[in-house]
């Protein structure tokens, strides 16, 4: 053979080999993935299940309260991602509260960056999955009422919301007329496809209070006007109050639930309380 035949023979000889170091380490991941995939199991199906657990709920009593005596409870469900550690404060921009207030924990938590906020329901894009977290949401609120009324002497309740909390309002309260006394609803909106006509019809006696911020961007005047047009074309009577904020909740906006509901003389002004969204 020519020395040239010897050197074309190396150098194809060379070149296989190369392209056999090059490859061999590819080939062998892809074995190894291949074989891989083939005894992992299936992803897991995702489910929910109930159980008991205790939550949260700041009680505010009036200065003088008497255990003998019976209170009007407004209990304060809080918006989406926000808590009750905040929500409760709103107690205190309130003109002398001669009631009970309780401000329970949403069950879902939410981690918010550095802070842990609260849900009333989780975030699932099935619509089977929402109506039975509907309906667990409204029993984990009732239960929380008839604890309440368990241990404090109510003479009334009243449901108080703000945007997600707002929305939860209506679904407890058209829900079950014969538990509350009325409904203040800031920030947030009614959700109509819940509701049947003979649920609207049987809760029309319940009195509303809608409030809004006129600079909010987020639940708006638009949402407080739909709201308050639909349950008054239903027959409810409905109160619908601006104030000068964005998305959440001032002292003078509380202050005229607070003269709705009970007629309290016009108090004086206090600072701004604000709740979460």
């Amino acid at each position: 053979m020519s020395t040239r035949a010897i050197t074309g023979v190396m150098s194809w000889a060379v070149l296989a080999v190369l392209l056999c170091l090059i490859l061999a380490p590819a080939l062998g991941l892809a074995q190894e993935s291949a074989a891989t995939e083939s005894i992992l199991p299936s992803p897991p199906e995702i489910t929910y299940f109930e159980a008991t657990a205790s939550f949260l709920c700041p009680v505010h009593l009036p200065r003088d309260y008497d255990p003998e005596r019976a209170y009007p409870l407004i209990v304060g469900l809080h918006g989406y991602a926000s808590s009750p550690q905040r929500f409760h404060s709103l107690y205190y921009a309130f003109a002398h509260p001669d009631f009970i207030y309780a401000a329970p924990q949403a069950p879902y938590a939410l981690p918010m960056g550095t802070e842990l906020g609260y849900g009333w329901l989780p975030d699932i894009q099935s619509d089977d999955l929402y109506e039975h977290f509907s309906q667990v949401t409204q029993e984990y609120v009732l239960t929380l009422i008839d604890q309440l009324k368990a241990r404090y002497n109510v003479s009334e309740v009243y449901l108080l919301g703000f945007s997600q909390g707002c929305a939860l309002s209506y679904l407890v309260g058209i829900n079950n007329p014969e538990l509350v006394s009325g409904l203040i609803c800031y920030g947030g909106w009614l959700e109509t496809g819940w509701f049947t006509d003979e649920q609207f019809a049987a809760a029309r006696d319940i009195p509303v209070f809608i409030g809004y911020g006129r600079d909010d961007q987020i639940m708006g005047y638009d949402k407080a006007a739909a709201a308050m047009d639909e349950l008054t074309r239903r027959g409810f009577t409905v109160e619908l109050y601006g104030y000068d904020e964005g998305h959440s909740i001032t002292a003078d906006a509380l202050q005229a639930a607070q003269r709705w509901m009970f007629g309290d003389p016009e108090p004086p002004g206090q600072p701004n309380a604000e709740a979460g969204v």
